[in-house]
């Protein structure tokens, strides 16, 4: 399932991330494979809102796409 399918309130591990350029983002981000993340928020149109640890990130719907969950919890 992509990040952008997450419902609020999820939590899930992170199975895949794009490769690449974006890689090097996820890494300063703090996300990695195998990061665990909860869903706290879903803007109409916008961004999805991720906490991992006690740090909040937004992420852009299009690429929320390319990031690969398992659901671990609800």
């Amino acid at each position: 399932m992509g990040l952008d399918q997450m419902k609020v309130g999820a939590v899930a591990r992170i199975v895949s991330l794009p490769e690449g350029q974006l890689a090097v983002q996820f890494v300063r981000l703090g996300l990695c494979v195998g990061s665990k993340i909860v869903c706290i928020g879903k803007l109409p149109g916008g961004p999805i809102v991720i906490k991992k640890n006690h740090q909040e990130l937004a992420i852009g719907r299009m690429l929320a796409q390319k990031i690969i969950l398992e659901i671990i919890g609800e």
